[in-house]
């Protein structure tokens, strides 16, 4: 179980250009909409995204909600509109990709596509360990009349606490002077204070950003209740809220952007995009070692990485590398397959992306990528979790496979604190987010973990040209 300016219009052509391949109005079990990591993996199990809130993979609520005006009438276009009483701007169609997924709606003579794009490029562990997602709004007239729009968004702490219960804090931070970003965070921060499977993160801080159109967007830090009635009401936002610490359920603090895009016509389209990111300041404990995201290496603040990639040029190009690596994936699988089995395989993609993390082993000056098993035990890169997903990063990224290998060598070669002294590869590394399996805690499969392992590494060195220096260390173990 697992636009600004001209490049509005080739943006939605970009996404438009992708529709060939996929089995027409296919709606998987949940949706992906912001999947970047095990912890910030945020899908919609409904038939529409105004059904019900977006929730964590585990199925716990992470609230993400959008409206929009029209001509002075608000409709809800995602989050739970039943409950909120809104009337719902009607979904005509829903196709998910590799990276993106893709929503679109129509109301009173306009249509609002939202596109959700996560840049996790597999075979690039720079850019697939980038913590962020877009959230693209494009509003275009299509009944040949000018319409008049505004647009609303807003997101609640979910993200940030395992539990409702647990206090939080938010601000808004500095970008730049042409951005409008804020971020929230648990107050205790405890960073891997805990490990399983059905948990959330409770460390960490989430981050919202806008970097374009700063003149007619408004912002707030408020109780989500009373800033979807001011938008619902035709009324200005209420001012940031101060009171905090205080827990995620006490009045339900929101991050909310508020866009006026002014008076659409059907000559031109108007958009808008969100960043959407979250620092996670430590990913993975190894054996005592704590170890950071490895997109710190080259960020070394969620500030400096948010001020770049918010920028609309910035997003724009990496939004175009996207679906260009997409189209060619695309093309690759319909030409084997057929429209089945691209539509199969791009929520694969997603679902099999979305289990990894990329972080940085300091001590060894390389990055390593962990899997975790998810909605099984939450086992840390399990040999028999890894393998039946290895013929996706064989086939697309050989070199993050065997950066997936490294941490499992390593402890198979009595290189960390706890020692394994068994004659077989072992099972797992721990429990997520926390390694510290002792050999006789290992679900002891000797053959089959064996196997899988050196059938891996042998396939990684074939796609690789037979290049096995990375196992200078370990011909004695294998």
């Amino acid at each position: 179980r697992r636009v600004h300016g001209d490049s509005s219009m080739l943006y939605l052509l970009g996404v438009l250009g992708l529709v060939g391949g996929l089995v027409p109005d296919f709606r998987p079990p949940s949706v992906p909409l912001i999947v970047f990591s095990p912890y910030i993996s945020i899908w919609s199990s409904n038939d529409h995204l105004y059904d019900n809130y977006p929730t964590h993979w585990s199925g716990a609520v992470t609230a993400l909600t959008g409206f929009i005006r029209i001509d002075g009438s608000t409709f809800c276009w995602m989050g739970s509109c039943g409950v909120l009483n809104m009337l719902t701007m009607k979904q005509t169609s829903l196709r998910v990709f590799p990276l993106e997924t893709s929503y679109t709606f129509e109301q009173n003579g306009v249509q609002l596509v939202v596109n959700f794009t996560t840049p996790g490029i597999v075979d690039d562990l720079t850019v697939l360990s980038l913590p962020l997602s877009y959230i693209t709004m494009q509003v275009n007239s299509i009944d040949g009349k000018t319409h008049n729009v505004q647009l609303y968004y807003d997101n609640t702490a979910e993200i940030a606490v395992s539990d409702v219960k647990e206090y939080v804090t938010w601000h808004q931070v500095d970008v730049g002077s042409d951005a409008i970003a804020m971020k929230l965070g648990n107050a205790a921060q405890h960073v891997v204070g805990q490990s399983g499977d059905y948990i959330r993160i409770n460390w960490g801080y989430q981050y919202v950003a806008v970097h374009d159109n700063l003149d007619t967007t408004n912002f707030t830090m408020a109780s989500s209740q009373d800033t979807r009635q001011s938008f619902s009401m035709n009324s200005s936002l209420p001012p940031i809220d101060t009171r905090m610490p205080r827990a995620c359920e006490d009045d339900w603090i929101a991050l909310v952007f508020t866009f006026d895009l002014g008076n659409v016509s059907p000559s031109a389209s108007a958009q808008r995009r969100i960043t959407f990111a979250y620092d996670e300041t430590v990913v993975i404990e190894y054996f005592g070692q704590l170890q950071t995201p490895y997109w710190k290496q080259l960020y070394p603040t969620a500030e400096q990485l948010i001020s770049k990639f918010s920028l609309p040029s910035e997003s724009d190009a990496l939004i175009a590398r996207v679906q260009k690596y997409q189209n060619q994936l695309l093309a690759k699988l319909s030409a084997v397959g057929g429209d089945q089995f691209v539509t199969l395989l791009s929520l694969v993609y997603r679902q099999t992306s979305g289990a990894v993390t990329t972080a940085w082993n300091a001590e060894r000056q390389i990055p390593w990528v962990y899997m975790k098993e998810i909605s099984s035990d939450g086992d840390i890169s399990t040999v028999d979790v890894i393998y039946p997903s290895s013929p996706m990063w064989l086939y697309l990224a050989p070199a993050t496979l065997q950066s997936m290998m490294l941490p499992l060598l390593a402890y198979g070669n009595n290189e960390t604190n706890i020692p394994y002294n068994l004659p077989w590869a072992p099972h797992h590394l721990g429990v997520w987010p926390i390694c510290d399996m002792r050999a006789d805690q290992q679900e002891q499969m000797p053959m089959e973990e064996s196997a899988n392992m050196l059938i891996m590494l042998a396939t990684i060195a074939q796609k690789q040209s037979g290049d096995v220096a990375y196992l200078q260390n370990y011909w004695n173990v294998l």
